[in-house]
Formats: C-alpha cells, sequence, structure tokens
C-alpha cells in the first residue's frame, strides 16, 4: 500500500472514528508504506501502535485475547 492513500485512508478513518465518537487503537506492521510517524501526531481517535514484526495470515499474533485486552485500553 503506498504511503500516500494509507494516509488518506488513515484519517478518513480517524474522522469517521470522530464521528461515531469512538476511540481506537490502529495496529500496524512494518510494511514501508505505514511510515508516517511524522502525521501520527494529528489523529484524534485513532492511536497508532506497531508490532515489531510483518503480521500475515500465516503468523497472526493477535489472538482472541490481546483482542479483549486491546478494546479494555481506552
Amino acid at each position: 500500500m503506498a504511503s500516500k492513500i494509507f494516509e488518506h485512508w488513515l484519517f478518513m478513518f480517524d474522522l469517521q472514528m470522530k464521528r461515531q465518537n469512538r476511540n481506537v487503537i490502529l495496529l500496524l506492521d512494518n510494511a514501508s508504506g505505514h511510515y508516517l510517524h511524522d502525521k501520527f501526531d494529528k489523529l484524534q481517535n485513532v492511536k497508532v501502535r506497531r508490532y515489531l514484526i510483518n503480521l500475515d495470515e500465516t503468523n497472526n499474533l493477535i489472538t482472541p485475547n490481546v483482542k479483549q485486552a486491546i478494546l479494555m485500553i481506552g
């Protein structure tokens, strides 16, 4: 995913979460298109957290317990 496309999607997602009065944590892998460090501070309703490895369907580290813990944060 190109960084410009991701940036547009991220800010639209943040706007959508603001309209729905929701706060979310977005977990990102280290894909090259996800490097928008200077832009993350501008998000209001989305917090970005990083994994140090790529996550895909074959080594998905997000278990149901992790999902539940993330939902409780916030």
